[in-house]
């Protein structure tokens, strides 16, 4: 009921009771009535102020929580981004060596129960040393960031890759053998060698990579450490066969479903 309702109504009850009392000649029950209508007319007034009061504390606790939630949902969007950050490269936006440590455990773990190779390749940025001394330390991050953007298209598709270090890269290849690693390693060589560095000072040339590639199944003898090294082997002895080439790892490699 509304409140001016219960105000005309208890008005007529109460105005009904005291010309009746009034026709009997009981006028002391008028002033009865009257105090009576002032006190029902202060307990509905009190009772409306409570009940705004509560409306109102509805309203504020509901507006409180959607801007918490709003706020939580924020958070938790920035906690994410703040957390990819933590595995990102900040120069490259690649992958970075923690990610890739976690990545490469989580392969080496899955791929025995899998019963599936892995492949791993180590890159390398030919003579960058010399292209820095030559072309300055600007040139040589632009240099990386256009590398590790063409690599990286070539690879990502297949498997991650982080930056490892300074001009180095490394990609994780799971479910890969000997062969498909390799047709993704000559396909990412060729896209570096086909990179024009553009946008730095006196136009440098092309950039070549080298790549040095493991393949094998993860078995008991197999270790992160083994796998790491026969790679960086495999990526010396392109160096030393005069660059700008993949070579594969012989030995660790011999345990690959297609060791070629």
């Amino acid at each position: 009921m509304m409140p001016g309702t219960a105000f005309i109504n208890i008005a007529l009850v109460l105005g009904l009771m005291g010309i009746a009392a009034f026709l009997d000649g009981n006028y002391v029950f008028i002033p009865a009535c009257i105090l009576y209508y002032c006190f029902l007319s202060s307990f509905i007034v009190q009772m409306v102020r409570n009940r705004m009061g509560q409306l109102r504390a509805e309203e504020m606790s509901e507006r409180l929580l959607k801007e918490l939630t709003l706020k939580n949902d924020l958070l938790r969007v920035a906690n994410d981004k703040l957390a990819e950050k933590a595995f990102e490269d900040p120069l490259t936006g690649l992958a970075n060596r923690r990610k890739f440590d976690e990545t490469f455990d989580e392969a080496l773990a899955d791929a025995p129960e899998r019963q599936t190779p892995i492949s791993l390749m180590m890159i390398d940025v030919d003579h960058f040393k010399l292209f820095n001394d030559t072309y300055g330390h600007q040139a040589g991050d632009r240099c990386l960031q256009v590398l590790s953007k063409a690599l990286n298209e070539v690879i990502s598709p297949s498997g991650l890759l982080a930056r490892y270090g300074g001009e180095e890269f490394v990609a994780i290849l799971p479910d890969h053998d000997n062969s498909s690693a390799f047709r993704v390693a000559e396909r990412a060589r060729q896209a570096v060698q086909l990179t024009r560095i553009i946008g730095t000072e006196r136009s440098p040339p092309s950039q070549t990579v080298s790549i040095g590639l493991v393949s094998c199944m993860v078995v008991p003898g197999v270790s992160r450490e083994s796998i790491l090294a026969a790679a960086d082997a495999a990526l010396y002895e392109a160096k030393q066969q005069g660059r700008n080439r993949v070579c594969r790892d012989q030995n660790l490699g011999a345990t690959s479903t297609d060791a070629t």
